[in-house]
């Protein structure tokens, strides 16, 4: 059982960004949980949330009762942000809007797909978050079909597990192991809080290379 506060983490994470929050992985020695190229399809906030993973394959001649996107829209909840893997695949949709609809009326945060997506006009016409590699018009109806929900999956170089706290903005998305979220949150917060105050030292004249060396900046992250 996790001793953090879903609730409070997304507001002091939503107070910093992606890329420091890679510092403190970084830090902590968690250093393949931030991935880059899944970008923001439209002008979206950023988003946090508990991973609900589900692993999408070519449809080949297995068939499925129901369309998956339903399937994980399901075994989601309020706070939860849905992880799909795609392999990284732009030629076959990996999330839509009617799916989107179905995760919007279970309370999820958004979708961040490894792969590529469509109808983003409607994405944000619901003010619904989605993040992807790319976007492409054709339907995944007859192309993929979902392997499984709820499973360790690979996103991007990234391994994700059901329950990993999932942080992405327009710099990219990080994932947090649960066990590692105070610390990483903490660690964050502190990265943040030397950041700024060198920056408002080189705003006021400072030498950077002087402010650099008094901060211990190339050392910051060394444990």
């Amino acid at each position: 059982m996790s001793d953090w506060n879903l609730d409070e983490v997304r507001a002091r994470l939503l107070k910093l960004s992606t890329t420091i929050v890679s510092d403190a992985l970084d830090g902590a020695g968690i250093r393949n949980n931030a991935v880059a190229g899944v970008r923001p399809v439209w002008k979206c906030p950023a988003i946090v949330g508990t991973a609900v993973t589900v692993r999408n394959i070519p449809a080949g001649t297995r068939t499925q009762k129901h369309h998956g996107g339903f399937v994980t829209a399901q075994h989601s909840k309020p706070g939860d942000l849905i992880v799909v893997g795609n392999d990284g695949d732009i030629e076959n949709n990996g999330w839509g809007e009617v799916v989107a609809w179905a995760a919007k009326m279970k309370g999820v945060q958004g979708t961040v797909v490894d792969g590529a997506v469509r109808d983003v006009d409607a994405f944000e016409k619901m003010g619904y978050p989605v993040y992807a590699k790319g976007i492409v018009p054709r339907t995944a109806r007859g192309r993929m079909i979902q392997d499984a929900v709820n499973i360790r999956i690979r996103f991007c170089n990234t391994q994700v597990n059901p329950g990993d706290l999932v942080f992405a903005d327009c710099n990219g998305i990080v994932f947090i192991p649960p066990e590692k979220v105070l610390e990483v949150v903490d660690s964050a917060e502190q990265l943040h809080r030397t950041e700024e105050a060198m920056i408002e030292q080189i705003r006021a004249g400072k030498d950077p290379l002087d402010v650099g060396a008094k901060s211990g900046y190339e050392d910051m992250l060394k444990r």
